[in-house]
């Protein structure tokens, strides 16, 4: 190659510089012009070959910025932003191998540089190589302490391994180094979604959107936000709005369909899953999603049987289609364990024994597969995030007896009493239902609670604590009535309590006999609005059917805090109980402030809560024998005001059987003790 004289450098240098005020302005093709005039006149200037090559870049002809980064290269094998760039290049190219190895030779060629550190961290993580791109991205952001965009991306790795809480901080310092961008904003949302911080996500997610409208993934996590609020309407409204703008977002439409569930509208919510299932979008808590949905409110007793055959067919299909021979089939049967619970089904009023034990089998089939170690009872010495992962720290943990307080809450929790991780594993009835779980050997529940032939409701050996089993927390003081007296003046207004699940479709034909015969009104306590309206279309229509004007004689009543919710109870005549699932902690709020609760006793424990109760406290009369008792008593404790207040006095002289009785404790610490000796 000739050397260019001296002159030739100069002018080179000159173009050069009008090429970089060009650049600067804009003025591309002008900036390219004179660039390669520069390396006209002098060949082996490496600027000019780096800023060709940077031109070539943003027009987005990767392989001409390719070979004019590696000339400049030639020339100036040091040249440390060249090699970031030809790793941007490569990067885009798809060439991961080779952009790794030009974004480590721009780190050799300067100390600390940043933004190689940072390009290095997003080729690794993009290969799979996430213990690298941490490291990298750590490094970038100890360099540069204010360096946004490493600490976004340092965050989210850390999310996605499940270290939130390192996560957290991180997302954290980024929203707060740049609070008007929408991605620092968003990407917190999602995080504070992760640790169950919802109100807080749904705030930043709000403000992501504020800035980027159109960007379907903040929609996504502020509806995911809100469902897990229980705001529903709102939910709903946000991921409609992010399925709109992108319709093949199968996250978004899956958090679509499990927000129309939560609300009731269960025929739109099993359309959005078809359609996802009929897209290819099958992976396995989808399916079981689908199959084993169940509505929240049946609009008669035939919509429970219909929905109980659908139950159990789901159960097959999903048994007979479960493939389990890969890790991905593996995980993803592990993701619907831990994800669908039966819940609802303990709401219907009938005997689900047979069903839950299916399903606890299907469980167990599951989780055998994802941890077989864990399942088959372990070496256990006597000492008188992920849920595998909180299995094996329980397992090591090597206790005596597994106590679980409420299978059937939550799907992670029966997921894990698939599992072996103790010698003796017991449920108690903080959820009143068998788990079906064969891995579960005890059930304790109270005397009072059990019918005769209770050993049959369970899969799981039945232990019957003293009384009601438990030993309850008193509920706080009562608060401020007045809301309730603005409301009660007028006709006699009795309370029903339980949430709209528990309330079949037979009871509202029995509240409007009670309101028919009496004239009192009767108060619902909603808890989920959409769910409110279609439960108020149906026992509206009921009312209607026999004479009753729901207008006047059902009230829904306003939301408020316990303690004032409590000083409303008080102020009642009468509580109004449902047979098939009875009250839990609303009876004894009622019991609590001297209320009576009438009440019929069920087939099944979850049925007998309140009749236990009353049994406790020896205040029977209240505990009816069928339905027509129930309306007859109703009917005469709201004409007998004498004898209400006599069962108040009685309530308060003996409340304290219930809230003060050591025994239920003192028996589960003596069957503590002896649990490992008893058989199984």
């Amino acid at each position: 190659m000739q050397t260019p004289r001296p002159t030739d450098r100069g002018l080179a240098l000159e173009e050069l510089r009008k090429g970089t005020n060009c650049h600067r302005a804009g003025e591309l093709g002008l900036a390219q012009s004179h660039y390669l005039r520069a390396v006209k006149l002098d060949p082996a200037n490496a600027d000019a070959w780096h800023l060709l090559g940077v031109a070539a870049l943003q027009s987005g002809n990767l392989q001409l910025a390719t070979k004019r980064l590696r000339t400049c290269l030639q020339h100036q094998p040091r040249h440390a932003e060249a090699h970031n760039n030809l790793g941007v290049a490569l990067r885009r190219l798809e060439r991961h191998a080779e952009a790794s190895t030009a974004f480590r030779d721009a780190l050799a060629a300067r100390e600390r540089y940043v933004e190689a550190a940072y390009n290095l961290g997003l080729t690794l993580e993009t290969i799979g190589d996430d213990a690298g791109a941490e490291r990298a991205y750590r490094d970038a952001l100890g360099w540069r302490e204010n360096y946004v965009d490493a600490a976004i991306n340092l965050g989210n790795l850390r999310r996605r391994h499940g270290r939130f809480s390192d996560a957290l901080g991180l997302l954290e310092l980024a929203q707060r180094l740049a609070p008007e961008r929408a991605q620092t904003n968003g990407n917190l949302a999602l995080i504070l979604i992760d640790v169950e911080r919802f109100a807080d996500a749904a705030r930043f997610a709000h403000t992501a959107i504020a800035i980027e409208p159109e960007a379907p993934q903040w929609w996504r996590a502020l509806g995911v936000a809100q469902r897990l609020q229980r705001d529903l309407d709102a939910a709903i409204a946000s991921l409609r709005r992010a399925v709109e703008l992108a319709p093949r977002d199968e996250v978004a439409a899956f958090e679509l369909g499990l927000a129309l569930q939560d609300a009731g509208a269960i025929d739109e919510a099993r359309s959005v899953y078809a359609r996802l299932l009929a897209s290819g979008a099958g992976n396995e808590r989808l399916r079981w999603t689908h199959a084993l949905s169940l509505p929240s409110v049946y609009a008669d007793e035939a919509a429970i049987d219909a929905e109980r055959a659908r139950f159990a067919d789901g159960l097959r299909q999903i048994g007979a289609r479960l493939r389990l021979n890969t890790a991905r089939e593996i995980q993803e049967a592990c993701d619907a364990a831990c994800g669908v619970s039966p819940f609802l089904l303990h709401y219907q009023p009938r005997d689900n024994t047979a069903l839950q034990c299916q399903f606890g089998d299907l469980a167990l089939r599951v989780m055998s597969s994802v941890a077989a170690d864990l399942v088959e009872p372990g070496q256990f010495v006597d000492a008188g995030g992920n849920a595998i992962d909180v299995a094996r720290e329980i397992r090591a943990a090597q206790l005596d007896v597994l106590v679980y307080l409420e299978i059937g809450m939550d799907p992670r929790h029966q997921a894990l009493a698939t599992l072996r991780l103790a010698p003796v594993q017991c449920a108690l009835y903080g959820h009143p239902a068998t788990s079906g779980l064969p891995n579960v050997d005890f059930f304790l529940s109270g005397t009072a609670l059990e019918p005769a032939d209770a050993q049959g409701h369970y899969r799981e050996r039945l232990v019957c604590l003293p009384g009601i089993g438990a030993q309850p927390l008193r509920p706080p003081a009562a608060g401020n009535g007045a809301w309730f007296e603005q409301i009660a003046s007028g006709p006699p207004l009795l309370l029903c309590l339980q949430n709209f699940i528990k309330l079949e479709p037979s009871f509202d034909a029995t509240l409007a006999r009670i309101a028919a015969s009496s004239g009192a009104r009767i108060g619902l306590v909603p808890r989920n609005p959409p769910l409110t309206q279609r439960f108020r279309a149906r026992i509206e229509r009921v009312f209607a059917q026999h004479g009753v004007d729901p207008g006047k004689q059902l009230l829904f009543l306003p939301v408020q805090t316990h303690a004032d919710y409590l000083a409303g109870i008080r102020l009642a005549p009468l509580v109004l109980d449902p047979p098939s699932f009875s009250g839990g902690a609303t009876s004894l709020d009622a019991f609590s402030v001297g209320t009576p609760v009438l009440t019929r006793d069920g087939p099944m424990a979850r049925g007998r809560q309140s009749s236990a109760m009353l049994r406790v406290m020896g205040i029977e009369e209240l505990i009816a024998d069928d339905e027509d008792d129930y309306v007859a008593k109703a009917v005469r404790l709201v004409r007998d005001e004498s004898g209400r207040q006599s069962l108040r006095r009685r309530i308060e002289q003996r409340q304290a059987m219930l809230f003060d009785d050591p025994a239920p404790v003192k028996a589960f610490a003596d069957f503590l003790l002896t649990a490992s000796e008893r058989p199984v």
